[in-house]
């Protein structure tokens, strides 16, 4: 919120300059709060463990690995 004619710099006093930063920041907000809200609504869709899948008959087996490098535990599993 500033501008410059002839060669003057003009500026927001502090005051509103802070007001105008307070009130972009609280849009972003809002937005952050609305994002939020809609993930913590899909929560109730999510189970507490990983499900079964059935592929052809077949129950799949799987295994939640946490903290692992997937490029080396690929290489690890293949060796």
């Amino acid at each position: 919120m500033s501008k410059i004619t002839d060669g003057v710099l003009s500026v927001l006093p502090p005051r509103q300059a802070v007001g105008v930063y307070l009130e972009r920041h609280a849009a972003a907000m809002v937005d952050s709060a609305k994002l939020i809200a809609r993930a913590t609504s899909a929560l109730r869709y999510v189970e507490d463990q990983p499900s079964r899948a059935i592929a052809g008959g077949e129950v799949l087996k799987a295994e939640v690995v946490t903290g692992a490098a997937p490029v080396e535990l690929m290489e690890a599993w293949i060796a």
